[in-house]
């Protein structure tokens, strides 16, 4: 049985050769916690955890000029 309290080493994802277009983008997390205790302990779970990453970069489509599924970035419409 695993429990909160039971320390777990921590995995590093890193991208050196990414493919990733430089600009702004939107970094979404949406995490849940579960865990019950259940009158019969065989029906109890802890430390049940869901993590949902989502990463876009806007875009903005023009009709008049671009093909479809072709869009640009709105960081390369800002002026830095």
């Amino acid at each position: 049985e695993v429990r909160a309290t039971q320390d777990f080493p921590q995995q590093r994802f890193s991208f050196p050769q990414s493919d990733l277009i430089s600009g702004n983008w939107i970094f979404e997390v949406e995490a849940r916690g579960y865990g019950i205790t259940a009158p019969i302990d065989q029906a109890s779970f802890y430390d049940h955890f869901d993590t949902y990453v989502t990463i876009t970069k806007p875009c903005v489509v023009f009709a008049e000029s671009h093909d479809e599924g072709e869009c640009t970035y709105l960081s390369d419409l800002q002026s830095e």
